[in-house]
């Protein structure tokens, strides 16, 4: 049984661009949060600075995780992108196109 398939080039650059747009947005949020948060972070001390910082360093692990993966995302969108449209042009050729 074969099934077709179809490849829009235009929406798998689309889709990795916004990819990458949302893995700037996750940077720069966490950074503009940092820089908000930084100057009443003098004032916590004892449990209140201990469970902030707890806090803040698995958010952000678990932002930085996010991020790689919308980055490796993005890049292997591209990259099948790439193939199929190598793959489109051989067999295009093979044709005599």
């Amino acid at each position: 049984m074969s099934e077709d398939m179809l490849v829009d080039y235009g929406s798998m650059s689309n889709a990795s661009s916004e990819l990458a747009r949302a893995s700037q947005a996750i940077s720069s949020d966490l950074e503009s949060m940092d820089g908000e948060l930084k100057p009443t972070q003098s004032e916590w001390t004892g449990e209140a600075q201990t469970q902030y910082l707890t806090a803040k360093a698995e958010w952000s692990q678990s932002l930085t995780d996010m991020n790689q993966l919308l980055a490796q995302m993005g890049t292997h969108v591209d990259t099948s992108s790439g193939n199929y449209n190598t793959a489109d042009r051989q067999g295009a050729a093979s044709f005599g196109a």
